[in-house]
């Protein structure tokens, strides 16, 4: 095995620290572990294969989730598997949700072998989402020994497959449409799983790039996938043919950094920069409101989201693709076309005290009401010994500086070929008028609300008094 492989699952393991009790005797070291995701047929298997017979020299553990009864992907990998290793196979579930505690038990009990195993390779089924995974190395064993003890996630990798990505961010098919759901309550589309997939990836393998027809669109794929997620590292292959020490013992994962990854979170950290994504016609917006949105105006906009012209621009060059995606917008009405992902709050006027989670990915687009604004509760609530001081400075500010308080819209929309123009203004048009603010509140419950009708105004207008006094009794 390469030397580089062999440093970087002992700097790992070393960075892991000593293992607590219940940890394999004599290996005085955590279990390190990389998760591989991806749709099926973007090439998983595949890359398991390269690595179960390049490994030489390492004593490999290997886990194959599969959501059939039969389990072709771990029958398989059986057949690269030593004597001395282990492989187990999960079938008839998925490991981020109905298997998640078999999965548990047998990294503990990977993790607690003797003699130990180098590294542990786990295989999802193509409809996983890595967080859930992830999440399942905090929590503790049977024997009420946490997996942190045990195990360390090393690399959340994902593959993809680049001949059907577009197609996929723009479907709006779902997980039961393709005959992949996990089960009858499984409402999942495709490209909620798709985003899910690369937002929380540490290393996104880019597979089966020669299928794509040209260099611009390969460049262009490359500076989507980039935008999604700036931290992750890139590697473009064919036949899922990696180094390995780009996926073993990288030391990359990190809940913490993991959970602020996401290119949406990144942009709305730091607005107004020009990214060289933008020469391919990858680019953002952010947007940014003090005012309420109408609700009928801002649903008649809502059109487009996911609605890509897969095409190669022939002109080059920010300019042209910038102007070729506003004719685009414009012919078609729909001023959210090319956008793919789209992630924020907002400040709706017949939602009046509520913060509504807005997020799109792809065609698919999803409203829907989270905690009250600070405004919107008695000044305790949120100025007492139990909020920290930043927060509550924050607030005191936002009580100070504006009419309405916290109260506003902050949005980035991601895409290809967006216009920024045609975006910001379909937004400014749908808020509120001077007219309509002074109405306030019996012009604003008169509203027509075609995302939560009356209920939701009675609702979400105002906090109820038991959901103030839930809230002031946390403190």
């Amino acid at each position: 095995l390469p030397t580089e492989i062999m440093a970087g699952i002992a700097e790992a393991k070393e960075a892991a620290g000593p293992a607590a009790s219940g940890a394999p005797e004599g290996s005085g070291r955590l279990l390190p572990v990389t998760v591989l995701s991806g749709f099926l047929g973007a090439g998983k298997s595949t890359l398991l294969h390269h690595i179960l017979t390049n490994k030489k020299g390492l004593r490999v553990a290997v886990i194959v989730n599969d959501m059939a009864s039969v389990n072709i992907d771990a029958k398989n990998a059986a057949h690269v598997v030593s004597a001395e290793e282990k492989l187990v196979e999960m079938s008839n579930g998925c490991i981020c949700c109905t298997l998640r505690g078999d999965l548990l038990q047998h990294v503990a009990e990977l993790a607690r072998a003797d003699p130990p195993y180098d590294y542990l390779l786990i295989e999802s089924t193509g409809i996983s989402e890595p967080l859930p995974v992830a999440q399942t190395f905090t929590f503790e064993a049977g024997d009420g020994v946490s997996l942190t003890k045990l195990a360390k996630l090393d690399c959340l990798v994902t593959v993809v497959d680049c001949a059907v990505l577009l197609e996929v961010l723009s479907s709006v098919e779902t997980l039961a449409d393709v005959g992949q759901a996990a089960g009858p309550q499984d409402k999942r589309c495709l490209c909620n799983l798709m985003v899910d997939q690369l937002e929380w990836a540490n290393v996104i393998l880019l597979n089966k790039m020669d299928l794509v027809p040209d260099a611009a669109s390969k460049a262009k794929l490359e500076a989507l996938v980039r935008k999604m997620n700036p931290e992750a590292k890139l590697l473009c292959c064919e036949k899922s043919v990696v180094e390995l020490e780009e996926i073993l013992g990288t030391g990359l994962f990190d809940m913490d950094k993991a959970a602020t990854s996401a290119g949406w979170i990144k942009e709305l950290e730091s607005p107004g920069h020009m990214p060289e994504t933008e020469e391919f016609g990858i680019s953002s917006i952010v947007y940014k409101a003090r005012k309420p949105f109408h609700p009928v105006r801002l649903e008649r906009i809502l059109r487009g989201f996911g609605q890509l012209d897969l095409s190669t621009p022939a002109s080059p060059g920010a300019a042209a693709t910038a102007a070729e995606g506003a004719s685009k917008a414009e012919g078609s009405g729909k001023p959210f076309f090319g956008v793919i992902r789209s992630k924020g709050e907002i400040w709706l006027a017949t939602a009046h005290s509520y913060r509504l989670d807005w997020q799109s990915s792809g065609r698919r687009f999803d409203l829907n009401p989270t905690s009250p604004f600070a405004a919107a509760l008695p000044t305790a609530a949120w100025d007492n010994d139990q909020v920290p001081t930043e927060v509550r400075e924050k607030m005191r500010g936002f009580m100070r500086d504006y009419p309405h308080g916290d109260r506003a819209t902050e949005l980035v929309c991601i895409g290809v070929d967006i216009d920024k123009a045609a975006i910001t203004a379909a937004f400014d048009d749908a808020l509120l008028t001077d007219e309509e603010m002074a109405t306030f509140p019996d012009g604003w419950t008169a509203m027509q609300d075609p995302f939560f009708g009356e209920a939701g105004k009675q609702r979400f207008f105002y906090v109820d008094a038991n959901t103030v006094k839930r809230i002031m009794g946390m403190h």
